[in-house]
């Protein structure tokens, strides 16, 4: 299988990266093709504006419109976006690592999806949910999160497990482009975590990884 895994944190020697770099070794073991996207790493452009396009249609600028003109112009996109696309394309999985920030992914994430999930080569406005233009395609998040798993209850401090505040992540943009969508992986209690502790979270993921083709876990499957 082909693996993309899009890494958004700003620290090499973060635990997000430690996740990342688990990952990218049990996939390679077992034979997958893994091309990894490390955004902070490339200096990646998270902000949409003009320049995202090499041609623009003359008439209202409306941003989400212009994708869509260049989808249908051999994706008149500036470069990098271009390179981000085809690795999508190329890609049977795709995973997203990075850290909570204010119950959501980085900025730098959100950006990667507004100018990478494009209206015309992601999805349009006939293509939505189970008829997405990345139908076939399965997607999913490792996320790490501070506070201990007790933390994210109904009933513990933040009132809401890390999943539903992932919801606009989850199904407003992974499932809404027709992705097959996993189930999180969430590292908890990361401040206070010891070495051992840190250790087994790696474990854990990496067994959830190995299995992921054999006993993929999906909470939206098109």
């Amino acid at each position: 299988m082909n693996f993309l895994l899009v890494y958004a944190h700003n620290e090499p020697k973060s635990f997000t990266a430690s996740l990342h770099n688990a990952a990218q070794s049990i996939l390679t073991q077992q034979g997958h093709q893994v091309v990894t996207s490390d955004l902070f790493g490339v200096g990646f452009h998270p902000v949409a504006e003009r320049y995202d396009f090499t041609t623009l249609s003359g008439e209202h600028y409306n941003y989400m419109n212009e994708q869509e003109v260049a989808a249908k112009h051999d994706l008149a996109y500036s470069p990098d976006i271009i390179e981000e696309i085809q690795k999508v394309k190329t890609a049977d999985v795709v995973l997203f690592f990075f850290p909570l920030w204010w119950n959501a992914p980085p900025a730098m994430l959100k950006g990667w999806f507004d100018r990478v999930l494009t209206k015309g080569t992601a999805w349009d406005g006939n293509h939505l949910f189970s008829t997405g233009l990345l139908r076939g395609k399965a997607a999913g998040v490792v996320v790490s999160v501070g506070d201990p798993e007790n933390f994210y209850r109904p009933d513990g401090l933040h009132k809401a497990t890390v999943q539903q505040m992932l919801y606009p992540l989850l199904h407003g943009t992974l499932a809404f482009c027709g992705f097959n969508v996993l189930e999180p992986f969430v590292a908890y209690g990361l401040t206070a975590a010891n070495d051992f502790g840190i250790q087994e979270q790696l474990r854990d993921c990496s067994v959830r990884l190995s299995n992921i083709e054999s006993n993929p876990r999906f909470i939206y499957k098109f």
